[in-house]
C-alpha cells in the first residue's frame, strides 16, 4: 500500500466521525480514483464530487458526502493495514466469515473478499470496513 492512499483512507476515516459533507484534497493517482470509485459504488459513500484541479502539485480538491446510518457514517470504523497483507484463498475463506468488508486489489482490480472467495483467487488486502 503506497503512502497517498494510506493518506487518503486516513482522511476519509477522519473526515467521516465529523459529519456527512467534506472536503478532502488528495493526490491526482490513478489507484486514489479507483478506491474513491469503489466506495462510491458499494454504497459507503453516498455523492462524490471532484473539484479544482490544480495543475502544479497534480491535487484534486474531492468532496464527499457520506452515507451515515443513524447519525453514524459507515466509514467510521475502516481500518487499514500499515504493511499490507497478501491474501491467498486459505485466508479469504477466515476473512470471510466475519461480518467485516474486507477490501482487495487482486488481478481483477479493487473487489470485496466476498468476490475473491467466488473467483477463486487471492489478492493484496487493502483494508476493512
Amino acid at each position: 500500500m503506497n503512502l497517498s492512499l494510506k493518506i487518503l483512507l486516513n482522511r476519509i476515516k477522519n473526515r467521516s466521525r465529523k459529519g456527512s459533507i467534506s472536503a478532502i484534497k488528495t493526490f491526482a493517482g490513478g489507484f486514489n480514483t479507483k478506491i474513491v470509485k469503489f466506495l462510491y459504488k458499494k454504497g459507503f459513500i453516498q455523492s462524490v464530487f471532484v473539484s479544482n484541479y490544480n495543475s502544479e502539485n497534480f491535487l484534486y480538491f474531492i468532496v464527499i458526502s457520506f452515507r451515515s446510518l443513524f447519525e453514524d457514517s459507515l466509514l467510521n470504523n475502516i481500518s487499514f493495514y500499515s504493511k499490507g497483507m497478501s491474501a491467498n484463498l486459505k485466508v479469504v475463506d477466515k476473512m470471510s466469515a466475519k461480518k467485516v468488508v474486507h477490501v482487495l486489489s487482486s488481478s481483477s482490480g479493487i473487489v470485496e473478499s466476498s468476490e475473491v472467495k467466488k473467483k477463486r483467487s487471492g489478492g493484496f488486502l487493502l483494508f476493512s470496513i
